[in-house]
């Protein structure tokens, strides 16, 4: 299986804080929260791909097998700072595990353009495991739950029922929630950050191929900065911000209304990077 793309920054110098917790929780449940779409859709897309008038087949999910939990499995590292049971941590690992496993028993399947009576009975197979794999996620989801509804923004616990419902779904081989040509009617969720930002007020300096600029960074996430700078920036420019502890990261502008820009980083920070011990608001 192939390494998902996911790179981690310098870093920097040592802290003796973890990351805030409500921060760690916020991250934890964004990821459950993919993972949740992840096994509903591809089990969808399995079961769907049996259709005597599918006109496609598991080729076309390729893109969907990749092991994508290693920040979630790192965040559960956290998970009594978090406030999670050891029993719901347990769950969670264990979960990320059998996704693993069942991805793994894809894999062949994806080579073939057109499926043989045997290839069709191991991917009957592949379907009933993942069927009952989206409804131990579904039982999953509803460990976490309580801590969801007492501890995030309501969008959380909203998508958590949509996922659950979705799940239930894919769970179902007759719910229809894939038509003949693999299309998945998938919840729109309503908290479509991956993951959480941190409010900050920090002195940094921004820099441009043709200048340097004194700045305040306003709230961080893994991916990006929102940032204050009275430098005259477009989208898609690549800059180079330095923070007061003398790291230099290099980010673009993916939103420009001066004097107020966000940047994306050219690599995600760690959970546990210093930026991370301040108190987690939800950025719209």
């Amino acid at each position: 299986m192939a390494e998902p793309v996911r790179t981690s920054q310098p870093a920097g110098p040592p802290s003796n804080e973890l990351p805030n917790a409500g921060y760690l929780l916020e991250s934890l449940v964004s990821d459950v929260h993919s993972l949740a779409q992840h096994v509903g859709t591809l089990t969808t897309m399995i079961s769907a791909s049996l259709r005597p008038d599918a006109t496609w087949t598991l080729r076309s999910c390729r893109h969907l097998v990749h092991d994508d939990f290693k920040p979630l499995m790192l965040a559960l590292r956290f998970s009594a700072q978090i406030g999670l049971g050891a029993d719901v941590a347990a769950r969670l690992t264990e979960l990320c595990r059998q996704v693993g496993a069942a991805q793994a028993r894809v894999v062949p399947m994806l080579r073939f353009s057109a499926a043989s009576k045997p290839q069709r009975d191991q991917i009957q197979t592949l379907s009933v495991e993942w069927r009952r794999l989206a409804s131990s996620a579904s039982a999953t989801l509803t460990t976490i739950e309580p801590f969801v509804h007492a501890r995030l923004d309501p969008s959380y616990a909203e998508d958590l029922a949509a996922l659950r419902v979705f799940l239930t779904q894919a769970a179902d081989p007759g719910a229809g929630a894939a038509d003949a040509a693999g299309i998945v009617k998938a919840p729109v969720l309503k908290q479509r950050r991956r993951v959480p930002r941190i409010a900050v007020n920090a002195a940094c300096s921004l820099e441009t191929p043709s200048s340097t600029h004194s700045a305040r960074l306003e709230d961080v996430s893994r991916h990006g900065f929102g940032i204050v700078c009275d430098a005259l920036l477009s989208a898609g420019e690549t800059v180079t911000v330095t923070l007061a502890d003398g790291r230099r990261l290099s980010a673009s502008v993916v939103r420009s209304q001066r004097p107020r820009f966000g940047l994306r980083l050219a690599a995600p920070l760690s959970d546990c990077d210093p930026l991370f011990a301040g108190e987690a608001r939800r950025v719209s």
